[in-house]
């Protein structure tokens, strides 16, 4: 009995120390937030220190985040990079062999908090029971030792940035293009990976096997195939994409990089007068795209902040309203006035975002005239090149299914969405009695569809029985 008081009363004041920690957190946060950054404890992200309890950056450390982000953005995988930072001796915070994983990487790559912008959240403890029935939704509830705890509310407030937020919403978009298809864990290049998105809304994987088997036989199968109906039979055992046939690599890319270059050949957008005109004005463009996005990156800095000074606002007339000190009915209704200002606010930072995010569009085009205009089949000769290309000038290539009246899948269709209007764009001449003559590019569309079905699906051991004949 005297055990079990003990433990009742040393329960107690762990639970007194949680709230008195949890309490002088949120202190910090309304007190102090709104000036400067405050570290609120615990190991500080890689490329930041804690100095004097502010989140301070540490240049040593920054440097390679700002590598990390640049080179996914140009294109290269986290294994490279990973490869790059293991090569160079750079180890991360924690680790027992001094190299990077590549979930630490994926992980920094998501972490909006490089970007100035850090994102906190309030927990309150919870009983046992409460966690096993809610214990399914890992988002907002979590097990620490013998300690539960559910999410309150979030937090968000200023620290020093490292990178822009053009440069995360690039690779945020790069990286929700990718799925890990779990059945083919091998390194290979394919030509179109991260361009196909099936009809269901899924990215298409590929899949490249190359063996010859025990009893002689080739194998040698590329193709490109939805992942779900590896996601439903492991869930269910049924496939809800209907989308079941794989279509065979090598055809779909040269079907595709040739549909395309015939689309840009016949694009007046990208005609040489015009292109020399867009390139004679490419280092003004470029200086004032820089200038324009250094502005809005210092607007959202900004509004980071007003958002930040906000909450904690609304913070501190909660407490004031659970404390007394104030009139519920009053202070309930200025809550809801601070709200409604939020909401604003952060959708007008939305807003900025997103013109960050078209800034990057037009910089990104102005290159890629730069590198494929002149001479576009001396310019991709070989598949990076080509993929470099396609990447430049096609969002996504949506893969649809064609089915007879019997219900079987006789092939595919394709949707092609473009970054520019340039198909069916039209070249009209203004006034050629003037010297230079005059004219405009009036914009086309920036989707466009197949003609007809098209099979790319091979039956099965055709390549053994074409090995065979030879």
């Amino acid at each position: 009995m005297i055990l079990d008081i003990v433990a009742r009363v040393k329960e107690n004041q762990n639970k007194k120390s949680a709230e008195k920690s949890r309490l002088g957190k949120l202190y910090k946060l309304e007190n102090d937030s709104p000036s400067k950054p405050v570290f609120l404890g615990g190991t500080p992200l890689y490329g930041y220190t804690s100095k004097d309890k502010l989140w301070t950056i540490k240049k040593d450390e920054s440097k390679w985040i700002k590598y990390i982000f640049e080179s996914y953005d140009k294109g290269s995988s986290t294994k490279e990079i990973k490869d790059k930072l293991d090569r160079e001796g750079i180890k991360p915070r924690r680790t027992k062999d001094g190299f990077w994983s590549l979930g630490t990487l994926q992980d920094m790559l998501r972490n909006n908090s490089y970007t100035g912008e850090h994102l906190v959240w309030e927990y309150e403890r919870v009983t046992a029971y409460e966690y096993e029935k809610n214990k399914e939704d890992t988002d907002n509830y979590k097990k620490i030792g013998k300690i539960f705890k559910k999410k309150v509310r979030p937090f968000t407030y200023a620290i020093p940035k490292i990178i822009n937020k053009g440069l995360y919403n690039r690779v945020q978009k790069e990286m929700d293009k990718k799925i890990v298809f779990h059945r083919n864990r091998s390194e290979h290049f394919s030509l179109l990976q991260g361009l196909l998105t099936c009809e269901c809304g899924i990215a298409l994987g590929s899949r490249v096997d190359e063996r010859v088997k025990s009893d002689g036989k080739k194998i040698n199968t590329r193709k490109y195939m939805c992942p779900s109906i590896s996601y439903d039979w492991k869930k269910s055992g049924e496939r809800t994409c209907v989308n079941v046939k794989s279509l065979q690599m090598d055809l779909l890319n040269d079907y595709v990089l040739n549909y395309v270059k015939d689309r840009v050949s016949k694009s007046h957008l990208l005609k040489e007068k015009f292109k020399k005109d867009i390139m004679e004005e490419h280092s003004k463009k470029m200086s004032d795209l820089k200038d324009n996005e250094k502005f809005l990156e210092n607007k959202v800095q900004s509004i980071v902040n007003q958002i930040d000074n906000m909450e904690n606002q609304i913070i501190e007339l909660e407490f004031d309203v659970r404390s007394g000190n104030m009139d519920s009915k009053r202070g309930e209704g200025i809550i809801k006035k601070f709200q409604h200002e939020l909401d604003i606010k952060k959708e007008e930072k939305n807003e900025i975002e997103k013109e960050i995010d078209d800034l990057g569009k037009d910089r990104n085009w102005l290159n890629w005239v730069e590198k494929f205009g002149d001479n576009i089949k001396l310019n991709t000769t070989d598949e990076v090149k080509q993929k470099e290309f396609l990447k430049g000038i096609l969002d996504k290539v949506i893969v649809k299914s064609e089915y007879d009246n019997k219900d079987k899948q006789q092939g595919h269709s394709f949707d092609f969405l473009f970054k520019m209007k340039i198909i069916d764009d039209k070249f009209e001449w203004i006034d050629k009695t003037v010297t230079p003559r005059t004219y405009k590019v009036k914009q086309g569309r920036d989707s466009d569809k197949s003609d007809g079905i098209v099979k790319f699906a091979i039956p099965r051991n055709f390549l053994n029985k074409k090995s065979k004949k030879k």
